[in-house]
């Protein structure tokens, strides 16, 4: 989830859950492993200024 604050700042929440199987060294059994993930972000947008024409 994005939510922007002001026209230049952002900030971004999320989750991330993963599961999937992982063959364990030495054997033909597998491993089911979960990960969790989660992320905090901040994003500041630059002003960009275009004057119609190259210099």
């Amino acid at each position: 989830m994005r939510l922007a604050l002001t026209q230049w700042l952002a900030v971004s929440v999320s989750v991330l859950n993963t599961t999937y199987s992982a063959p364990a060294a030495g054997t033909q059994l597998g491993l089911l492993q979960n990960l969790t993930l989660f992320t905090l972000g901040v994003s500041v947008f630059l002003p960009a200024r275009s004057d119609g024409g190259a210099s």
